[in-house]
């Protein structure tokens, strides 16, 4: 049996009703076999990658209304007609006269401009990466949207495992988790003291309350 295939057309169709739409959205809503088909159709068509939110969310160039800077922002999601956070705050720096305070910056574009206008020194090593590509990353977060909390503690330590030095912080940055949840999860598999059937540890969650029953008034009456 053939897999399902859909056009183009179809992505175009689901972004016009999203507006604006992440990766998992999109393979749910077409019912897409894999990440890699969703981002193979994305290709053909005037699409915007947000550069807020890890760039994790995408839209319809048509269905944009960028202002005279350039930028356009949908429930808090945004997008600019320059591409990535780093071109946007270089053409909006270039246009200003006097140049722009970072305050400034940080007040038009909506998210904190340090880390793109922060200058990138080459290691004397390559260094591992600490963000997966966009490919993997919207795999990443369509696959742990459907494991339990402690699954994705588990499976976060997996991936500190196999990552080697700086594994918490990688599998954390990855997942988006806290590097201390990652590190839990590293050695409660490293230990192999993982219980099967249990979301927490014994002891976790909220304690239960305790009911105390009132002693009666007719208690050592003769």
């Amino acid at each position: 049996m053939r897999p399902p295939s859909f056009s183009s057309d179809t992505v175009v169709a689901t972004l016009q009703r999203l507006h604006v739409a992440s990766m998992p959205q999109l393979v749910a809503a077409l019912g897409a076999p894999s990440v890699r088909t969703v981002f193979r159709k994305l290709r053909q068509v005037d699409c915007l990658t947000s550069y807020s939110h890890g760039g994790q969310y995408y839209a319809l160039r048509s269905s944009a209304r960028f202002d005279a800077s350039g930028l356009w922002s949908h429930q808090g999601i945004r997008f600019s007609t320059h591409g990535t956070l780093r071109a946007t705050l270089a053409a909006l720096t270039a246009a200003a006269p006097r140049g722009s305070w970072r305050q400034d910056l940080e007040a038009l574009v909506g998210v904190n401009p340090a880390a793109a206008l922060r200058p990138a020194a080459p290691p004397a090593a390559p260094a591992p990466a600490t963000a997966a590509p966009p490919e993997i990353a919207a795999a990443l977060s369509l696959f742990t949207s459907l494991l339990n909390e402690k699954q994705r503690r588990l499976f976060g330590g997996l991936l500190a495992l196999l990552s080697g030095r700086g594994g918490d912080q990688r599998a954390a940055a990855w997942l988006g988790l806290h590097p201390k949840t990652v590190r839990k999860g590293r050695r409660e598999l490293a230990s192999g003291q993982v219980q099967p059937g249990r979301v927490r540890q014994p002891g976790g969650g909220r304690k239960p309350v305790e009911i105390k029953s009132r002693p009666s008034s007719n208690a050592g009456a003769s």
